[in-house]
């Protein structure tokens, strides 16, 4: 069965990608590109800051401007670098200059103060933001080196780490700890239902535990590992329920059908191809490598 669902998964992903490539060839400006004096934007995941200082922000095009003031619906994915601060998931921006057509979507770059925020998407946003920014404001109250680890670790915010400490995870070879993934989830929904277990019982902390997970994918952020593992954690809770068992491949295919039909974007990231492909490789080639290697193991 987990052999079927990964194939049918293939399958879809295949069919998802031909589909996503229609509608990127189908991305337009409203305007020659030439004529564009300013464009506005709907950010699609919170800004984060790159290695070279400078804000990231991703988002989708909605709307240009030309010099006459002309107004003109637009479309397509649009990746933005510079205008000095952090935005929020959720905000209207508008940038001043003209975006690039690039691989089936849009590339800017601002200049600080060349970003004007005009607002928020909807309700859902400003409730997700305002909860976000006061629990930034808790962690931000911690001693400077354990704030910058925390905001990190809790919410994948790596700014306030010094150049030391990220090159010191480097070579630990545990970087991957700050970036989010279902390896955080793991110890949080562990931590959860260890707390609620003498309380509550194990099938009402298991519930409990998927509840407060999706809030906490909704303070972090829609990151693909996060989707991924909070979908294979209410999958497995909901089996174990209601007494099926279920395999780790059967899990890990249906979580993928569920974020292709759900957020079929995703699959324009890499992290969304990483995120899967590492599992399934350590679920499928992991049983038959510790097979084979046990014997020469101490």
């Amino acid at each position: 069965m987990g052999v079927r669902l990964l194939l049918l998964a293939c399958g879809l992903l295949l069919g998802a990608a031909t589909n996503i490539q229609r509608e990127q060839s189908t991305s337009s400006a409203g305007l020659p590109v030439g004529a564009i004096t300013s464009y506005e934007v709907v950010l699609s995941d919170d800004s984060h800051e790159t290695r070279t200082g400078e804000m990231f922000h991703t988002g989708r095009l909605v709307r240009v401007y030309g010099r006459d003031g002309t107004a003109a619906t637009a479309s397509g994915a649009v990746w933005i670098v510079g205008g000095g601060r952090a935005h929020r998931w959720g905000d209207r921006l508008r940038c001043v200059g003209s975006p690039s057509a690039s691989g089936g979507g849009w590339t800017a770059r601002c200049g600080e103060g060349r970003i004007e925020v005009l607002g928020v998407a909807g309700g859902y946003f400003r409730v997700r933001n305002s909860l976000r920014e006061w629990v930034e404001r808790r962690l931000l109250a911690l001693r400077p080196p354990d704030r910058a680890l925390f905001l990190a670790l809790f919410l994948g915010v790596r700014d306030d780490l010094s150049g030391p400490d990220v090159h010191f995870f480097r070579r630990a070879g545990s970087i991957h700890l700050l970036a989010l993934s279902g390896f955080h989830l793991g110890i949080l929904s562990f931590l959860i239902v260890g707390a609620l277990a003498p309380f509550l019982g194990k099938r009402r902390s298991v519930a409990a535990a998927a509840v407060l997970l999706i809030g906490y994918l909704f303070i972090a952020g829609p990151k693909v590992s996060l989707v991924r593992a909070v979908l294979m954690f209410g999958l497995m809770g909901g089996c174990r329920l209601a007494g099926i068992r279920v395999r780790g491949t059967d899990l890990l295919g249906a979580t993928f059908l569920a974020c292709l039909v759900v957020w079929p974007q995703s699959l324009e990231t890499l992290s969304f191809e990483l995120s899967y492909l590492a599992l399934a490789g350590i679920m499928v080639l992991g049983p038959p490598l510790e097979a084979v290697s046990a014997p020469y193991l101490p």
